[in-house]
Formats: C-alpha cells, structure tokens, sequence
C-alpha cells in the first residue's frame, strides 16, 4: 500500500469526484450510508449532521479498465459549549481518497478543508449529488440494455 499525503485540500477532493463522476467509462457506483430510495443522500447526510454534529460521505466508482475510487469525506462542526445546534457554528472537512488497481492500493490523504457555515460544505455536497444521480441512471440504464442483449442472444 502507498500512502500519499497531498497539500490538496478536501475541496479539491470533491472537485476531482465530480471530475471522475464525468467519465463515460464508469461500470459501477455506490454510495455510503444508502439512502432509501425516496430520500436523497445529501439530505440523509444534512439530517445526521444536524443531530449528532458529523457525518460520513462516501462514494465508490468502478471504471471500466478495473481501476476503483473509494472517496470518503469526514465532515465535523466546531463543538463548543453553550452553542444553540450544530448548524450554528463553523466546522471541517477531512477528505481520503483510496484507489485500487491490479492488487496495488494507493491511500491518499487530503488536507483538511474549515468552513464558517455548514451552507458552504454541503453546497458542494449539493452539486456531487445531482451529477452523481444523473451518472447511477446511465449505468443502470446502460446494464439494463447489456442484460436485454444478453438474453436476446440466448
């Protein structure tokens, strides 16, 4: 395993998520806690943020040439005592990045990105989401015409 820490900073990371959400050689995807299917996962994540201060984001892309992306975002208010809720103070963003390939598996850590208002973390979080749901309907509409072929041919 290599492990690589980066000067990049977690938003970076989310910058390169939507980047690989991108791709047209994507084959698979998931994301980490799933959310029910009438839910959307950035308001899964809003409401376990909103009610124990943290939440953990992550997401899992398989590529077409068996490279794998696990990206993991670890997003925590600023506790103090005496605040009225966790939205009302700043916090941070831990981002990891973990790639594997042909056995070979690379650890990356992302420095740690703070935010004055949760608004801004999760605006971010927005923008993955709506790329994210647009990419999982490619890929399942796209495994579905593969299977469709595949019995034809039988």
């Amino acid at each position: 395993m290599q492990v690589i820490q980066t000067n990049k900073s977690a938003s970076e990371l989310v910058d390169l998520l939507i980047n690989d959400l991108n791709r047209d050689d994507i084959v698979g995807l998931a994301r980490i806690p799933e959310p029910r299917i009438e839910e959307k996962y950035r308001e899964v994540l809003k409401r376990v943020y909103e009610s124990v201060g943290m939440c953990m984001a992550s997401v899992w892309i398989e590529f077409s040439d068996g490279l794998k992306k696990f990206y993991v975002f670890l997003i925590r208010a600023n506790v103090k005592d005496g605040m009225e809720n966790y939205l009302s103070n700043g916090g941070t963003v831990e981002g990891y990045l973990v790639e594997t390939k042909d056995n070979k598996i690379t650890h990356t850590i992302y420095k740690t990105f703070s935010f004055s208002h949760v608004s801004e973390a999760f605006a971010k979080f927005d923008e993955v989401g709506d790329r994210y749901r647009k990419v999982e309907t490619r890929v399942v509409m796209r495994r579905a015409l593969e299977k469709g072929k595949t019995e034809e041919i039988e």
